[in-house]
């Protein structure tokens, strides 16, 4: 008991409020009739009040912010480090980017190894990319959702979602997905281009038949038709004039303009 007691009194003089309380109790357990028992436990009370207890917290994966009590407290360290705190019950909080948060309710005690080691479970995640850059996803089909840019990760609860994909130029599409808790889903998808389309303006000789590709676009004069992006054969027709053809390109967003002269058959009548 001597010895302990001395002990105790060596780490209050180094500053060391937990172990000298930790010794002064084993004293107390070796005497407990001793005759400054009201004193010594007064100075077990008071130096545990002061006590900030080793606590060693640890992680896998390693670098998960480390708060104590809430999050409002502000980050006291990153795993794998080792806390001072008080004695008692305390909560001791672990947060990690793509990982779900972990608390744990622990008992700081005097003489005792304390620690928290935890196996982090990572966040259900749906990632989403597409064939084409530029493209943008939201969570659900509904228009007013957040887009954001692709490739992205959608942080998500288990169970099924609904994923809008889509680019300007682009047929956008819904995905329908199912997943389980801490799975990491990725998906591509494929978008398909809409159809683009130019401006076709035919002029010449007035009733004549304008035929695109086998197709009666109508007689002259006519206005501008739109007409889906590529080549085409064209052709012109009237009575009393030799057929005229040509391939022609359309090309998105423009106006692509024909004059066509028609030649009179030797000896036709023509209006």
């Amino acid at each position: 008991p001597v010895i302990l007691y001395n002990m105790a009194q060596t780490y209050e003089k180094l500053r060391d409020p937990g172990m000298a309380a930790h010794f002064f109790e084993r004293y107390l357990k070796l005497r407990p009739r001793s005759r400054d028992l009201a004193k010594v436990n007064a100075r077990v009370a008071e130096l545990k009040e002061r006590a900030r207890i080793s606590v060693a917290v640890t992680s896998y994966p390693p670098g998960a912010a480390i708060y104590l009590g809430s999050r409002e407290t502000g980050v006291r360290g990153r795993t794998p480090y080792t806390l001072k705190v008080p004695l008692g019950q305390q909560k001791v909080i672990l947060a990690l980017a793509g990982f779900l948060p972990e608390v744990r309710e622990i008992t700081v005690t005097l003489g005792q190894q304390n620690l928290v080691d935890v196996q982090l479970k990572r966040r259900t995640s749906i990632r989403v990319d597409a064939s084409v850059p530029g493209g943008k996803a939201r969570l659900g089909p509904d228009d007013k959702g957040e887009l954001f840019r692709l490739p992205h990760a959608f942080e998500v609860n288990p169970g099924k979602h609904r994923v809008w994909v889509g680019r300007e130029g682009y047929h956008s599409t819904v995905q329908e997905v199912e997943v389980a808790a801490g799975q990491q889903l990725a998906f591509l998808v494929d978008l398909k281009s809409l159809p683009r389309y130019g401006k076709l303006q035919v002029e010449g000789v007035k009733g004549a038949t304008v035929i695109l590709e086998g197709k009666t676009l109508g007689l002259l004069p006519m206005k501008p038709q739109q007409v889906e992006e590529g080549t085409y054969g064209l052709q012109v027709t009237r009575t009393g004039f030799r057929p005229w053809e040509a391939r022609v390109s359309l090309t998105h967003h423009r106006l692509t303009v024909v004059r066509v002269n028609l030649t009179p058959f030797r000896g036709a009548l023509t209006n």
